[in-house]
């Protein structure tokens, strides 16, 4: 959260939600994370996933996770 505006602002957003996505793949794999962003699981940030900035993309094992947003969308679009 930001100490000047009392909002979360997006990088504080991504620091406290990389580490549950990182472990829910290491622990259930690759394709159950997929399932579960698709099912609705860290809708949150997946604006910022699927529209990424420059610092989003230096971010620990963005690409696998920026394809699972990508997929989920994709999914839930047909």
């Amino acid at each position: 959260m930001s100490e000047e505006t009392g909002y979360i602002d997006k990088f504080n957003m991504i620091e406290a939600y990389l580490p549950a996505m990182i472990k829910f793949m290491d622990k259930h794999g690759m394709h159950a994370f997929e399932d579960a962003v698709a099912e609705g699981a860290f809708q949150q940030i997946s604006f910022m996933y699927r529209h990424a900035s420059e610092h989003l993309r230096t971010t620990e094992r963005f690409e696998e996770i920026q394809g699972a947003f990508i997929k989920a969308f994709e999914r839930n679009a047909e």
